[in-house]
């Protein structure tokens, strides 16, 4: 009975190490330790005689089972080790799939983004997709005739057939003015063409299909009697705008020339171009030739620029004008400063640039990266050409200047006699004003125009009657405006007199400007005094504005001209009345105004010549 006792309390003992072996790992001897424990506390010290009597029994049963009991330790480690390592092995197998299954879950999260972009195109995407589908689409049905009668020919040489009658034309690739179909799309396309007519004995009925220029398919038919009808057709592979040398060429020629290219579809030039140019039939309308030809023969032109100007010393000239919608265009043109075949410097136009700000930062930019398109080498950069306006004068001083480094900079004179003038004649506001108003008159009013025109004719039958120059103060206009005036001057009054009674009360605030000045005698003679002498003192000015504009080169001459230009200022610094009686006579006014005109106009040249100084 003690021997099973024991036996239990060691496998209850066995069990708990087990337990920990597997939990926190327990060796051989931590074990035995455990179970004497257990044991000595199951079997409590006994008295002598009893522990004498059960020693014998307790050490043959402790012989008997314990060698068994550590061997089945022993087997049960073992078996828990491997355990141990059989759930290292799960464990790392579970971490190899945790990570599948993230990686899984980014592909997934991936897959819902693109899911959730296809999903978030608009409507108006999937209508432009469908349009451009619609694009690819092809297809075009004409006839000769507007009705369902009529002749057509005979010809004595071959002509282009305009199908004006047209069916369909999807995709507009055919022109029904010039007869000519382009391919819009590199592919396959079949055509076929039927004709049909009265026979005859002598004529026979032809009509080809052309590609390119070349002659591809021809339906023929001849007979005596009756009528005639054959056709024929042809699949062709044809490339994005087929028929394009021709087309290029004749743009080229438009554009080096100047002719529009809208002309291309005047009746008369059609004409002359199916009848007397090769192939001329071919030549689409200005559409066409603007949308697929234009922009090919403006790369040409610039590749052949560019081999042009290559290593060449240059002058580059640029300048900012207004366009009509109030735009600032800056045209930017190189000279080579060589010269050509011919003996000439030509200038080239390179670029036309459209400027939101006009000041030196964007004039900068946009020259440099224009020179920068043609390849042009900084040290090729010789002169630097503009007018004498500030922001152009900064533009190199600011940038230019270090980038280019053999460069000078060379003003307009022209413009700067025009800055002078305009200094000249500031003092003079109601000339300015009077001069204004006149141009201002004539604004937006066609009915006008040719009434004064009529008028002139009739009062000055022997010279041809002309508009006054526009007095702008950015050009040289002002100074011809003057010499214009001082020569009608006279007929101005009966001129504006009749324009009021035309116009009654809607007269424009202009007319009735000047039908003010002019009927107060005072004013109207001060003005026509002042006109007289500005017209007179600006003749060497005016003279000197149209040497500078002209295209004739004269840096060898301008201190010459400077010099001659001191003179007539240093004369006319004092203005003497007696030296200048002519411009008053027959004019009654004041001496005290006479004085102080003569004094004003003085006063100014010498003022004038200062700023020019």
């Amino acid at each position: 009975m003690k021997s099973l006792i024991c036996i239990l309390l060691l496998l209850e003992t066995f069990m708990s190490a087990v337990q920990q072996q597997v939990n926190g790992g327990l060796n051989e001897n931590e074990i035995s330790q455990q179970l004497r424990s257990e044991y000595r506390r199951q079997n409590p010290p006994q008295t002598d005689a009893v522990r004498a009597n059960t020693s014998t029994d307790s050490q043959q049963n402790c012989h008997l089972y314990f060698p068994d009991i550590y061997a089945a330790l022993r087997e049960l480690t073992a078996t828990v080790t491997k355990q141990k390592a059989n759930i290292r092995a799960l464990e790392t197998r579970l971490s190899d799939a945790e990570q599948v299954a993230e990686q899984q879950t980014v592909l997934l999260e991936e897959l819902n983004m693109k899911y959730n972009e296809i999903s978030s195109l608009t409507q108006s995407e999937v209508e432009e997709l469908r349009k451009e589908n619609r694009d690819r689409r092809i297809a075009f049905s004409a006839g000769l005739m507007q009705s369902t009668s009529g002749n057509l020919g005979p010809f004595n040489t071959d002509i282009t057939l305009t199908y004006r009658n047209v069916f369909t034309n999807i995709g507009d690739a055919y022109n029904s003015i010039t007869g000519i179909f382009t391919a819009p799309l590199k592919g396959a396309y079949m055509f076929r063409i039927s004709v049909y007519g009265s026979a005859s004995q002598s004529i026979p009925s032809t009509v080809s299909i052309f590609k390119n220029g070349q002659q591809v398919v021809i339906a023929h038919s001849h007979q005596a009697v009756n009528v005639v009808n054959s056709s024929n057709g042809v699949v062709l592979l044809l490339e994005v705008g087929d028929v394009v040398f021709i087309c290029e060429t004749w743009v080229a020629t438009c554009t080096a020339i100047n002719i529009p290219l809208s002309k291309s579809d005047h009746p008369a030039l059609r004409k002359s171009l199916n009848e007397n140019v090769i192939n001329g039939g071919a030549i689409p309308g200005f559409h066409q030739l603007q949308d697929m030809y234009l922009g090919a023969v403006y790369e040409r032109e610039k590749e052949e620029l560019k081999t042009l100007l290559a290593g060449k010393p240059l002058a580059v000239i640029f300048d900012e004008t207004p366009d009509v919608e109030g735009r600032c265009v800056l045209n930017i043109l190189l000279a080579p400063l060589q010269k050509d075949h011919s003996g000439r410097i030509l200038v080239y136009l390179a670029d036309t640039v459209f400027l939101e700000q006009c000041k030196h930062s964007t004039v900068s930019v946009a020259v440099v990266r224009c020179l920068q398109e043609y390849s042009i080498n900084n040290e090729d950069v010789i002169v630097f050409d503009t007018d004498n306006a500030a922001y152009m004068k900064k533009a190199f001083t600011e940038a230019l200047q270090s980038l280019f480094p053999n460069s000078l900079h060379i003003t307009c004179m022209a413009h700067i006699m025009n800055l002078i003038g305009n200094a000249f004649r500031k003092p003079f506001v109601e000339l300015n004003i009077f001069m204004l108003s006149f141009s201002q008159m004539f604004f937006n009013a066609g009915s006008r125009k040719r009434r004064y025109l009529c008028f002139m004719t009739n009062k000055l039958p022997r010279k041809k009657a002309v508009m006054p120059p526009n007095p702008c103060a950015t050009r040289c206009n002002w100074f011809s405006a003057v010499q214009y005036h001082a020569e009608h001057f006279g007929l101005y009054k009966e001129f504006i007199e009749m324009e009021i009674e035309a116009c009654s009360r809607s007269a424009p605030h202009s007319v009735e400007r000047l039908h003010e000045m002019l009927q107060d005698p005072d004013l109207a003679q001060s003005l026509n005094v002042q006109i007289n002498i500005m017209a007179d003192k600006c003749k060497h000015f005016l003279s000197l504005l149209n040497v500078f504009q002209s295209r004739r080169p004269v840096t060898t001459k301008i201190f010459t001209y400077l010099e001659d230009l001191q003179v007539v200022f240093a004369a006319n610094k004092e203005l003497k009345y007696e030296a200048c009686a002519e411009y008053f006579e027959g004019f009654d006014l004041l001496h005290t105004t006479k004085t102080q005109m003569l004094c004003t106009v003085g006063h100014q040249v010498h003022v004038t010549w200062a700023a020019g100084h």
